[in-house]
């Protein structure tokens, strides 16, 4: 039966879907479709961790027992839980994001939707133990998930779902804070190696996710909407505070990348974030949370400065070890909240512009952290709805990142795949395609003919061939593609005139076939073959992905005897 209803749906959505597949506007529909769903579950989410948390805050009874009386004990019970799934299964934590830089760079756009479905429900278990840790992380790796997902289901190509999956982070964004703009620009600054082929989904994705969260009146996660006019004289205040906020940012980014090497994937570390949230509910309930109810109170109400410094220090502490012990989460509302802090802290003596210099404040530190500035800048402005905030906040996030690179800290999302590689890396007596690909291939050059190409496939008895120009790998052609430029008419004559075609026009392009380098693992190109929607027989081998050279052919049937298959 399962294997009836997995040939009707590839006959439906693969066969019949073919042609229409191929074009643009098929990767535009299935954006918008990430982008609806991006959208409702940024509010389902939204909805289930605010009954979840208001659940035991309320004081609600049934009979003589009150929920209110369970809530100090929570993240204990929820840390012991972490400790039970961990110690039972291969999830370990959630870093949504980074998991997002993963399937970008290292899996070829392979995102597990469900373990993206697990991880969201390690994250509002880690919400309900009041554990500071950001949401839009998580609703960016289901989305990219459902994005991959969608992939595997049309038979695309790793290039078109890895668009699809750069585009679930710019609707994470657009559907949390209302901004998608914003989401857009946090999207290329984080995958900068991929805005050529993913602008034109990330804005339908983003736009989509923010239509439908308004549709429903939910307003963004944290209400900054409260800008004060700045004067010129008041500049080089902002100025001041993007160097605080760099050095912060720093500091903050160095000691999370100790605790991720200490802590991330140890059995029991999720106790630690357990305790240490139980102690601060006793005494410093402030501190717990994501932070996004604190960060609109403080905005408002300016507190006392000794409340923000600790605020500011304690928050920072227990986000760097919720993350990095398991608790399912991000560091961008956390740290948005820290910001509003610091930029509180400095504005106590310029009280007529504090509101100012703490919208600043969050934008100059995740600015420092996320290293996206130009998200940062149009965030607040599409959060304040005003025009006003550009130069004072530009001031400070330019200013933090100038400070921030002086320490040369790697960025938080970056740092777990630099660490993963690192890793494999290191990894001994490893079979790479150079170890098995068949050297010096024959070639042709993209102005030779066709009839050269079929003369070679007679004579030398090979059917495909990387096609070169300018010594650089431009495609490649096979005996099909012979067959196909030679196909016979209505009448059934072979249309010889095509034998004087030069091969470039029947030559498949580099953006339609996989590539892979000479010193990648077999491991990892059998992985990529795999997801890539692509009927594989040959892949071309090149020294790298710069130069193009063409070094070899690899073979499909020589990974599987390397992989003992």
């Amino acid at each position: 039966m399962k294997t009836v209803k997995k040939s009707l749906r590839e006959n439906v959505l693969v066969n019949r879907l073919r042609p229409f597949k191929e074009s643009k506007l098929f990767i535009l529909l299935l954006s918008s479709l990430l982008g609806i769903f991006a959208g409702y579950l940024s509010i389902i989410f939204r909805k289930a961790a605010t009954f979840a948390t208001n659940l035991f805050d309320s004081g609600q009874k049934i009979q003589n027992f009150s929920f209110i009386d369970l809530a100090m004990y929570i993240p204990i019970v929820v840390s012991i839980i972490f400790v039970i799934i961990y110690s039972n299964t291969k999830l370990w934590g959630a870093r949504g994001f980074s998991s997002i830089l993963k399937a970008v760079f290292k899996t070829y756009g392979h995102l597990s939707l469900n373990d993206s479905f697990k991880k969201l429900g390690l994250s509002i278990l880690s919400i309900i133990g009041k554990g500071s840790v950001g949401r839009e992380s998580m609703i960016a790796q289901c989305s990219g998930g459902f994005g991959s997902w969608l992939g595997r289901v049309f038979h695309l190509n790793s290039k078109k779902t890895v668009r699809l999956i750069v585009s679930s982070a710019a609707a994470a964004i657009a559907a949390t804070y209302g901004a998608p703009i914003a989401g857009i620009l946090f999207a290329i600054e984080l995958l900068a190696e991929e805005v050529h082929v993913s602008l034109a989904p990330m804005i339908i994705a983003s736009l989509s996710a923010s239509l439908i969260v308004n549709s429903y009146g939910l307003d963004p996660v944290i209400n900054i909407n409260l800008w004060s006019d700045v004067g010129v004289k008041d500049l080089y205040i902002f100025a001041i505070l993007g160097v605080l906020s760099g050095l912060f940012g720093a500091l903050y980014s160095h000691a999370s990348n100790i605790a991720s090497k200490k802590l991330y994937g140890k059995k029991f570390s999720p106790l630690i974030a357990g305790f240490g949230i139980f102690v601060l509910i006793t005494y410093m309930p402030k501190l717990t949370g994501g932070g996004y109810d604190e960060a609109s109170l403080m905005i408002q109400s300016n507190p006392m400065v000794n409340e923000m410094l600790i605020y500011v220090v304690g928050k920072a502490l227990i986000t760097i070890i919720c993350i990095n012990s398991g608790w399912a989460g991000g560091h961008f509302g956390p740290i948005f909240s820290i910001g509003i802090a610091l930029g509180l802290i400095f504005g106590a003596k310029f009280s007529y512009i504090s509101t100012s210099l703490a919208i600043a404040g969050a934008a100059a530190l995740c600015a420092s952290i996320t290293h996206a500035p130009l998200a940062l800048i149009i965030l607040t402005w599409e959060m304040t709805n005003t025009s006003d905030v550009f130069i004072p906040v530009t001031i400070s996030v330019v200013i933090a990142i100038l400070v921030r690179d002086v320490f040369n800290v790697r960025n938080l999302y970056e740092s777990p795949l630099i660490d993963l590689l690192s890793k494999e890396k290191n990894v001994k007596n490893e079979k790479t395609i150079k170890q098995i690909m068949e050297k010096k291939p024959l070639t042709v050059n993209s102005d030779q003919k066709i009839s050269d190409v079929l003369y070679l496939t007679r004579t030398k008895k090979q059917t495909y061939f990387p096609v070169l120009e300018n010594e650089k790998l431009n495609g490649i052609i096979t005996r099909a593609n012979v067959l196909h430029a030679l196909e016979a008419d209505l009448h059934g004559k072979i249309n010889k005139e095509h034998l004087d075609d030069k091969v470039c026009r029947w030559t498949s392009s580099i953006e339609e076939i996989l590539i892979v380098k000479e010193n990648d693992s077999i491991k990892d190109t059998a992985h990529k073959m795999r997801i890539s929607g692509i009927n594989i027989s040959h892949l071309p081998v090149v020294n790298n992905l710069k130069e193009m050279k063409i070094v070899g052919v690899l073979h499909s049937e020589d990974v599987l005897k390397a992989l003992d298959v």
